[in-house]
């Protein structure tokens, strides 16, 4: 659905200053705002905002679009804070002053800003604060996606707005946001010594396209910034490509996985902690291979905890399943027809008995 809307920007940043001094105002005199003030203050904010939507429709230096989403974040911090000052949370409420829908559109605004500097992560949580704070509204609710201005000698500038809801404004974004996949980290067997040194790089030949590098970077300062807090589990948005993670010599801790472009990514898990593998297989053709997060582990001698993508001929091989974590310690196996779950101390060795397929399920073929 589209639509277009006419509407001259701010023409500074003083309305936003004095909303904020109105809501103190009203806060230090202990008086709550009317409705129409409240709406009043955060479509201010809101406008202030989408004020630097053209910048998202033309080229703009990096360091542009970094100071413009300073900009925006500050609006939206302050449009959230006239909510909680005014309003109770709950998406049913009524919407008194559509103050709720203004401070959706300066989230989804602040989503766009987001992914356009690739912090795809905030994007995702500014959509659904969105979504929260329109609740039953959401699937009508129109917002502006994209501007552009007209000027003229002698008149002042015109802003056009393309108009989208917000499924179509999310689906739009998700375009960009497929550039890069969530990827879960799982460091629960890290030592607490290793785990602050615990680091994210490039393999050595990945794929990875050059104006993928912001995204790869982004990727190693967050799980920094997630282990160095502490963190045992979280996830990181990666671009397909190939990666190692270590915690520098005598760790133990190396190992590495590939993100495709397809294929669901099985989470990554981080240890130094090994077990040996053997395998009994009737006929002893046709063994099975093992991938681990898209990397093939060829030594069964000293196999990563984790998850193992089994690749088996099921012609010949009985009751392979598709997918096996093994996981450190004891506890009770769980087998279906597709995943297993096996416990395995570390540093022991483990059985993996396979019979052959019925001769007659190969020779229907």
């Amino acid at each position: 659905m589209r639509g277009t809307r006419d509407c001259k920007p701010p023409r500074s940043r003083r309305p936003a200053l004095a909303a904020g001094l109105a809501l103190a105002a009203f806060t230090a005199m202990g008086a709550a705002p009317h409705a129409e003030d409240v709406g009043g203050l955060a479509s201010q904010y809101a406008a202030q905002v989408a004020a630097l939507l053209p910048l998202l429709d033309a080229p703009a230096e990096p360091e542009l679009l970094s100071a413009a989403l300073v900009d925006v974040r500050r609006a939206v911090a302050e449009i959230d804070q006239v909510v909680a000052s005014t309003m109770p949370d709950g998406p049913g409420i009524l919407d008194a002053g559509g103050v709720r829908g203004s401070a959706a559109t300066a989230h989804l605004h602040l989503a766009a800003f987001e992914t356009r500097t690739r912090d795809f992560e905030g994007a995702r949580r500014d959509i659904e604060r969105a979504r929260h704070l329109l609740g039953a509204r959401a699937d009508t609710f129109r917002v502006p996606w994209a501007a552009r201005q007209d000027t003229e000698p002698g008149k002042a500038p015109i802003t056009h707005y393309e108009m989208r809801t917000l499924a179509e404004f999310e689906a739009l974004l998700r375009l960009f946001w497929s550039e890069a996949r969530p990827i879960a980290f799982d460091l629960s067997a890290v030592d607490a010594k290793e785990l602050a040194s615990v680091v994210l790089s490039e393999a050595p030949g990945s794929p990875t396209r050059e104006s993928d590098r912001p995204l790869v970077e982004r990727g190693a300062a967050l799980l920094r910034e997630s282990v160095s807090s502490g963190k045992r589990s979280f996830s990181i948005p990666l671009p397909p490509g190939i990666y190692r993670f270590g915690a520098g010599p005598g760790s133990g801790i190396d190992g590495s996985f590939l993100v495709s472009e397809a294929s669901e990514p099985d989470p990554v898990v981080v240890g130094a902690q090994r077990f040996a593998l053997r395998l009994t297989i009737a006929g002893r053709t046709h063994t099975p291979r093992f991938f681990m997060n898209g990397v093939e582990v060829r030594d069964l001698s000293s196999m990563p905890y984790g998850y193992y993508r089994v690749d088996a001929d099921r012609e010949f091989i009985k009751d392979a399943p598709a997918l096996i974590r093994f996981v450190p310690g004891p506890g009770l196996n769980n087998k279906s027809r597709s995943v297993w779950t096996l416990y395995v101390p570390a540093g022991e060795m483990t059985e993996l008995r396979f019979g052959a397929a019925p001769l007659g399920s190969r020779l229907r073929d």
